[in-house]
């Protein structure tokens, strides 16, 4: 499998190289403006998969122009970095979208990376007709055929989002796919995607990524996709993993990159900066109106935080954008007087957000364990309807959605397909709890015991569940009905694995660790003197030991230096903790941090979260994480890596005291 897999990258690299090696001059200075795009503009972009990424090498002359009449565009990988590139070259003629690279153009000369400190390149527009440079208009409008025939003609468009594919999804997302082609094959319709294909943007497994380029080069049907944030490299947006997509089935596969009208409807990709969203959304209501005196913007597509909004089961969004600024008939009395449809991806809780006309779209499979109990569907448009819901998708669901039950209020659920893919997960407490009803093979059970289950109810014991005469007859039952069942124990604070380590000092807990782990007597001597060394800067700076001389800053300079006390810090939703926890810091000395993975008998303590609980004040302050959680490599994590899987955000809380002035 995988050498049938490295076989395939180096074909697709080689294709790509082939097709590239045709492009005349390149330029990595010109930038691009489109307002208005025509059918003879559309071309494809050839994204470089697979095989050893290389860097474009560096013609002689320091730049070429780009002549009038557009261009072609090639985006690739700077070589041992993994961050995309992008390369413009400009032909004199365009072959259409589905034609090959001419085999007699003239030899391509390759673009450079900017200087440290400059922009690197954003994708050519004329590539994409979607695309244009980030210091273009704040909408782009292209003519309904800019796309491709197929893309004009088709009416009924069917919906999806969120697909987050990645090693452990890959089976339930081709199968995902699989069934939305099915779907709109039916119906004679397009499928639109609304954001979040990959599930970790920065590095792409080979296996998976292949399993969906066979999935998506298989499609025969108009497809336009925007980027979401985990599909996004660049802080711009304009740099994403969803070019392999279009490079595996050019003809079929648009991504709109930027902000766009096409078709009536304002498509907005993921950016982490609002005011583009809401300058683009501004410029899409102010366009003049069309001949039959209809709005031209009569539907928004996006992927975008809302406030209100469900970002799960128990939370809502309380940071994002403003619901009056994409539902203009919103108030914030709570009326709403009409407006047009908005659909969006982000969230993977299928609703409508309340009293406007705002619906995510939602995950097409339960992801996590928070989308427990929730019902997954495609939903189906009419494009020439003003893009409302289908009603003829699925004739035999009720007319109206019942809102008691229902979340979904802003689409009817006859157009409404239902999809059960993939594993769903479940929650079951007790001993005396069963599999749930409707529970099958491949779904997941959280099946939560009380302590005595584990034996910790008397320490001094080291019982399993094997010797309190095996797991709940509930348990065994999901076992051999083919159900996942991972097993978790009511919380309390385990017991320490050095007695009474919090009341032995710095000192004589380092002295009970070396006993119980048998350091050398040179590291034994060694230690113990930095610690006596702690201890005495400690006393005499009385704050904590950060002090001038216990950090190594001396007392000279002319500046005193800032006393920092950290308190307590508090975390949610970051790294490995789901559920907010507390850890206090003050005057606790030196502590030894150890943990206990749970959910993976098999990790130990790896996976606990002790580094992220370590760097989580640095993070607070500072916005980076540890370097060394990254191999060294001067890359730290994002705010959008640190989110728990089961969780939307992540929040961390620093309590302390800087020369003596408390925050938080």
């Amino acid at each position: 499998m995988l050498s049938g897999a490295r076989a395939r990258a180096r074909e697709i690299r080689a294709a790509v190289m082939s097709l590239t090696a045709s492009a005349p001059c390149l330029s990595r200075t010109s930038r691009w403006t489109t307002h208005r795009t025509s059918p003879a503009q559309t071309h494809r972009t050839v994204g470089a998969i697979g095989g050893t990424p290389r860097r474009p090498r560096v013609p002689s002359a320091p730049s070429a122009h780009l002549p009038a009449g557009g261009a072609r565009g090639f985006q690739g990988w700077e070589g041992g970095r993994g961050r995309p590139i992008i390369v413009r070259a400009a032909p004199a003629t365009r072959p259409p979208s589905d034609a090959p690279a001419s085999d007699d153009a003239p030899p391509t000369a390759r673009g450079k990376k900017p200087a440290r400190g400059g922009t690197r390149a954003d994708p050519d527009p004329a590539a994409n007709p979607s695309v244009a440079s980030a210091s273009g208009p704040p909408v782009d409008i292209l003519a309904d055929d800019a796309l491709g025939p197929d893309h004009a003609r088709v009416r009924r468009w069917v919906v999806f989002s969120d697909l987050h594919l990645n090693r452990r999804t890959s089976r339930v997302c081709v199968d995902v796919l699989e069934a939305v082609h099915r779907e709109a094959e039916a119906r004679d319709a397009g499928i639109a995607f609304l954001g979040d294909f990959w599930h970790a943007r920065g590095a792409i497994p080979v296996e998976p990524l292949i399993e969906a380029l066979d999935a998506i080069r298989s499609w025969t049907r108009p497809c336009v996709m925007i980027p979401g944030n985990h599909d996004q490299v660049t802080a711009g947006g304009e740099v994403h993993a969803l070019a392999p997509l279009a490079a595996a089935n050019p003809r079929r596969v648009k991504i709109i990159s930027r902000p766009t009208v096409w078709r009536n409807a304002l498509w907005l990709p993921y950016r982490r900066d609002a005011s583009v969203v809401k300058k683009a959304v501004e410029a899409g209501w102010s366009m003049d109106v069309s001949e039959d005196d209809r709005p031209p913007v009569r539907a928004v597509f996006c992927h975008a935080d809302v406030v209100g909004a469900s970002m799960n089961e128990s939370f809502q969004a309380r940071d994002g954008l403003d619901p009056s600024l994409l539902s203009p008939g919103f108030s914030a009395a709570g009326a709403h007087t009409g407006g047009i449809p908005v659909y969006t991806g982000h969230y993977h809780k299928p609703h409508t957000v309340p009293n406007t006309n705002i619906t995510y779209v939602g995950s097409p499979y339960q992801v996590s364990r928070a989308e427990a109990g929730q019902v997954k569907a495609l939903i189906v448009l009419d494009a020439e309807d003003g893009w409302v819901g289908c009603q003829r998708a699925n004739p035999s669901a009720p007319a109206d959605a019942d809102p008691t039950v229902d979340p979904v209020t802003g689409v009817s659920p006859r157009a409404r397909l239902p999809l059960d893919l993939g594993p769903r997960h479940y929650t079951v407490v007790g001993e005396d709890g069963d599999v749930p009803e409707g529970a099958r093979a491949g779904d997941v059970i959280r099946w939560t015991l009380p302590l005595h289950s584990q034996g910790v109810a008397k320490p001094e014991t080291s019982k399993t569940l094997d010797d309190l005469g095996g797991p709940p007859p509930g348990i065994e039952r999901a076992r051999a009905a083919g159900i996942a069942v991972e097993i978790a124990y009511e919380t309390t604070a385990p017991p320490p694995r050095i007695p009474k380590a919090e009341s032995l000092g710095p000192t004589g807990l380092y002295a009970a660790y070396a006993k119980a782990v048998d350091l050398p007597p040179d590291v034994i001597k060694l230690g113990t003197s930095v610690l006596e060394e702690v201890a005495a800067n400690v006393a005499a700076s009385d704050v904590d030991g950060t002090s001038a001389r216990s950090i190594g800053g001396g007392g000279g300079g002319g500046r005193s230096p800032v006393q920092l006390s950290m308190h307590s810090v508090e975390v949610e939703g970051y790294g490995a903790f789901t559920d907010a926890v507390v850890y206090p810091l003050k005057e606790r000395g030196v502590c030894a941090v150890v943990g206990d993975n749970r959910d993976d008998g098999c990790s130990d303590s790896n996976g606990a979260g002790k580094t992220t609980l370590v760097m989580a004040a640095m993070w607070a302050l500072t916005g980076n994480s540890d370097l060394r959680i990254e191999g060294g490599a001067g890359k730290t994590l994002t705010k959008t890596d640190v989110v728990n899987d089961y969780a939307k955000t992540a929040r961390v809380r620093l309590e302390g005291a800087a020369n003596g002035v408390p925050f938080w």
